[in-house]
């Protein structure tokens, strides 16, 4: 997936936080994304997926606005967990990873859907977390 941020602008009232914000993560590539405490990256990252509504600029996927994406198919392309959170729920590794599975899942959970959560879970090396709790 290709992300591509156009002049991005965001501002809690009159506090602005982001100013004109561009990048570009390209197909393949990891990106991080880094600054200071209070320099605006969660507020960014909540501008990229819909969480906050940008004032100005542009956010694309694969070349795509932002905008124009319904939020399941939007889920299915970014995922999003708070560092914190002040509703937490009990879970455990492997059901906050399956959270994920959401936008992809029909009524209820597959096999299929247990079995990929176990290969993301493998391949991050986190198969001895699984039945850990999430917090």
């Amino acid at each position: 997936m290709k992300l591509h941020v156009q002049g991005v602008s965001f501002a809690y009232g009159s506090h602005d936080v982001l100013h004109k914000a561009a990048f570009t993560a390209p197909v393949g590539v990891s990106t991080s994304l880094v600054g200071p405490n209070g320099s605006g990256k969660t507020t960014l990252i909540r501008c990229i997926n819909r969480i906050l509504k940008p004032k100005s600029g542009t956010v694309l996927i694969d070349g795509i606005d932002a905008r124009t994406i319904t939020s399941r198919d939007a889920a299915k392309l970014i995922g999003y967990v708070p560092q914190t959170t002040t509703q937490m729920f009990p879970a455990t590794v492997f059901d906050a990873v399956l959270l994920g599975r959401r936008p992809h899942m029909a009524w209820r959970v597959s096999e299929q859907d247990r079995q990929i959560v176990c290969e993301t879970l493998s391949l991050l090396g986190l198969d001895d977390y699984a039945m850990r709790s999430f917090d």
